[in-house]
């Protein structure tokens, strides 16, 4: 899916056909999957005062991690202008502001509060976003399966009840819990192998991954 057909340079960014107090940019399919995966999780679209353009940002305890987004980001067309720390001691990452995200911001905030939208289409990629962002994983006593435990989280229940119903249709099945969705146990190893290979993972994630399956 393109939004914006507008042709521009190898980062997507368009390039004359705007004001220059304007930030345009191409969203691309890329773009779209890779920021949905972020949506599903931590990420937000922020609204400008005027309403006519968005910015895109992330919170996050760990400054590699937004290091490691900002140069994905950048790879696909989007430029983040700061990332800061708060007293808590939380990183915030902030993008430049773009009409184009507005168009995005209207699907996943259909009456001004995030929701997942239906029509979601659950790709790898969308998969290790969503993951990193609101997943964890807690491997068995005595390295056993039994006791293992993948969950993603997902505060809407509305938001879990889709995305449970599309991780089924993937061959992953899973529960819905208080805590989020529970990925069952014998298929953790299906589950983790769609999500690794996509990407390199961040390094201040790997925790989340068992590792025997990323040495592999």
């Amino acid at each position: 899916m393109v939004l914006n057909k507008q042709k521009g340079n190898m980062y997507g960014f368009v390039r004359n056909n705007y004001s220059k107090d304007t930030n345009h940019i191409v969203i691309t399919e890329k773009l779209t999957l890779f920021l949905s995966g972020l949506l599903l999780g931590d990420g937000s679209l922020v609204e400008a005062p005027s309403k006519k353009s968005s910015r895109y940002s992330h919170s996050d305890k760990r400054k590699d991690y937004l290091l490691w987004l900002k140069n994905e980001l950048f790879l696909l067309g989007i430029e983040t202008i700061s990332i800061k720390k708060d007293k808590r001691g939380y990183f915030h990452l902030n993008t430049k502001s773009y009409r184009e995200f507005q168009i995005l911001r209207e699907k996943w905030y259909p009456k001004g509060k995030k929701q997942t939208p239906k029509d979601i289409i659950l790709t790898p990629i969308v998969l290790l976003n969503w993951y990193i962002g609101d997943g964890s994983y807690r491997k068995g006593k005595n390295n056993t399966k039994s006791a293992e435990r993948v969950i993603i989280a997902k505060l809407d229940i509305e938001g879990r009840i889709v995305l449970s119903s599309k991780l089924k249709k993937l061959g992953i099945k899973n529960t819905i819990t208080k805590e989020g969705i529970y990925i069952c146990a014998l298929n953790r190893n299906k589950f983790f192998k769609i999500l690794i290979g996509v990407k390199d993972i961040p390094e201040c994630y790997k925790y989340k991954f068992p590792q025997e399956l990323l040495c592999h």
